[in-house]
Order: structure tokens, then C-alpha cells, then sequence
């Protein structure tokens, strides 16, 4: 996907659900897949590189991201990082309304207990 994203060139047809993807998101979906292939440690970079470069208003997400970070964090044993990255997403997302979001983050919280 990297190489393909880097050779990306306006006239080139693409498909249609290509138009949310940008290196953040991709970065995110690599995080996300490198913990669920046991090697969260890769994950965290790219986890806390897309997270900074989220703009503000887009907390749902950056508090989504931010429980894969903390999962990362969680699963090489850095738990006080973990932990303090879910305190920082339930920060963000004060006042969202999202059972995805209250989900996943107490599912993370778990393993960083």
C-alpha cells in the first residue's frame, strides 16, 4: 500500500473509496494490524505519528487512534504509558457520544490493569 499510495498522480483513475485515505489513516491501519500480528512495539510510531497529525476537531478519531496507541503500549508492558495515554483519549473525547469509542477504550483499559 505504500508504494502505491507514494505513486499516486492526478489523471490516474482510482476507486472511489479512496478519497479518506491519506498517510495518517494509513499509518493507523498499519499500527492496528501490526499489534493484531503480535508486534505492537512497530505499531507505536506509527500510532503516535498519525495522532499528531490530526487536527483538533477530529477527537473521535484521535481518541480511537489513541486506544490502539495505548494497546501497543499495553501489550510490550509499558503499562503507566497505557494507561496515561487512556486518560489523554478520555480527555479528548469529553463529550462524545460514541458506544464504539466507550467501548474500545474500556476494552483497553483491561489489559492495562
Amino acid at each position: 500500500m505504500d508504494d502505491t499510495y507514494e505513486q499516486r498522480a492526478s489523471g490516474i483513475a482510482e476507486p472511489e473509496w479512496v478519497y479518506w485515505m491519506n498517510r495518517g489513516e494509513i499509518d493507523v491501519m498499519a499500527g492496528r494490524c501490526l499489534i493484531e500480528l503480535g508486534e505492537p512495539a512497530r505499531a507505536e510510531p506509527l500510532l503516535s505519528n498519525a495522532i499528531d497529525g490530526y487536527e483538533a476537531d477530529h477527537v473521535r478519531e484521535v481518541a480511537l487512534y489513541m486506544s490502539w496507541l495505548a494497546e501497543s503500549y499495553a501489550r510490550v508492558g509499558e503499562m503507566d504509558a497505557a494507561r496515561d495515554t487512556l486518560v489523554r483519549a478520555r480527555e479528548v473525547s469529553h463529550g462524545v457520544n460514541s458506544v464504539r469509542l466507550d467501548t474500545r477504550i474500556q476494552e483497553v483499559e483491561g489489559l492495562a490493569d
